[in-house]
């Protein structure tokens, strides 16, 4: 195995979650995968290995900056979880690891059969002061803060910016629409698209909310790609806008919010950030990561009235 780069995601923790993304790219169908031979399978499985540069926040999760996986992602560090505790038993920081990625239809994106190589690297240990869970949890913004300003593309190629959101309670994500791995960005727009169902049914807020999707790949993601994608989501453009702009403008409202990502490479490098403002355009709550549900989002915005 090559030498590994320097390179880092940060993401979500991971959670079980659908196969959105594989769903739409035709590898899912009548709720089983379809593998290379045709065959329904319940997952896809696979085979890599990496260095564990982190412990996560809990028993069953770990950073695991891995090799790249061909046909699926590039070399990066991510957040993952093992779903049986002692599959990290005897694994120290340091270790490099033979170990499956595993696409699980009913299990969600988990890690198994951990194998340390016998080789360690205590040179990529992440240490406190360099700590990536710190970067999922922070958030400049606080409760009662004004959102910054910042100016971004609706698909319809018209403009907006805080100013057109004053009157409404609105939330906000970030996403991109080759974000490769399910429970990311993905999960982030079928949860705005529950969040939109149970809005849309609730007469007292009628016309007062509005859902915000900024990509973090705006050279790609253009209004023209924006579009289609919200099409495929059935997205009422009334009430669910899909943005892109300047990086710079993205980064307006996202550095303030704890949202990191890095464009050098694909994929885009990244960490979750969803976030509610008031209709005066107040921070609510931030939340960071995929640990939340439609529920838990349309809760903090019928809050704010």
């Amino acid at each position: 195995m090559r030498i590994f780069l320097t390179a880092i995601v940060v993401v979500g923790v991971v959670v079980g979650g659908d196969f959105f993304l594989l769903r739409d790219s035709g590898l899912f169908r009548d709720g089983k995968f379809k593998g290379f031979s045709g065959r329904n399978v319940n997952e896809i499985v696979y085979p890599t290995r990496g260095v564990v540069v982190e412990w996560g926040g809990n028993s069953r999760t770990a950073f695991i900056h891995h090799e790249e996986i061909e046909g699926f992602m590039k070399e990066m560090t991510m957040l993952l979880e093992v779903l049986d505790t002692n599959e990290l038993a005897g694994i120290n920081l340091g270790d490099q690891i033979d170990f499956d990625l595993v696409l699980s239809e009913a299990k969600g994106t988990h890690i198994r059969g951990l194998k340390p190589t016998g080789r360690h690297y205590p040179e990529r240990i992440r240490d406190s002061s360099d700590s990536l869970a710190a970067r999922m949890a922070g958030s400049e913004l606080k409760p009662g803060d004004a959102v910054p300003d910042f100016t971004l593309t609706r698909t319809d190629g018209t403009r907006l910016s805080p100013a057109d959101l004053k009157g409404r309670v609105w939330a906000v994500t970030f996403m991109f629409t080759r974000c490769p791995v399910p429970e990311y960005c993905p999960l982030m727009s079928q949860r705005f698209s529950e969040v939109s169902a149970i809005l849309t049914k609730q007469s007292d807020i009628e016309t007062d909310w509005q859902l915000l999707s900024i990509t973090m790949d705006p050279e790609f993601d253009t209004a023209e790609k924006l579009a289609e994608y919200a099409a495929m989501r059935d997205a009422d453009p009334e009430r669910w806008i899909f943005l892109t702009g300047p990086e710079e403008q993205v980064r307006a409202l996202g550095d303030s919010l704890g949202l990191y990502f890095s464009t050098s490479e694909f994929p885009i490098e990244h960490n979750l950030r969803t976030a509610v403002f008031d209709a005066e355009g107040r921070l609510v709550k931030v939340f960071a990561g995929n640990q939340w549900d439609a529920e838990d989002l349309v809760t903090a915005m019928i809050g704010t009235r």
